[in-house]
């Protein structure tokens, strides 16, 4: 594989990176666009989905950021719940 992958290389000019570190991109990509978990197991080849997501399932600040923005959607909607409830008579 590693003499296919490096001819590939050349022949397209692609950035040296190993094959190993392309597959780690790759699945690191499938994960920033949200792809199900078991499907990037299953396309790794990994028996064991535990696998796949404690390799993977590191968070980028911009995850985090949106995540942190769902809790503040969370609160505001709480919030309003809240304050059109109190005014509803039973």
């Amino acid at each position: 594989m590693n003499l296919a992958w490096r001819r590939i290389i050349e022949k397209y000019s692609l950035p040296k990176l190993n094959f190993h570190a392309l597959r780690h991109s790759y699945a690191s990509f499938m994960v920033s666009r949200y792809v199900n978990f078991k499907i990037i197991q299953e396309q790794l080849g990994h028996s064991d989905i535990k696998m796949t997501i404690n390799t993977y399932s590191h968070l980028t600040k911009k995850d985090k950021n949106e995540a942190s923005d769902h809790f503040d959607d969370f609160l505001v909607t709480c919030s309003i719940f809240h304050h059109i409830s109190a005014h509803i008579t039973p």
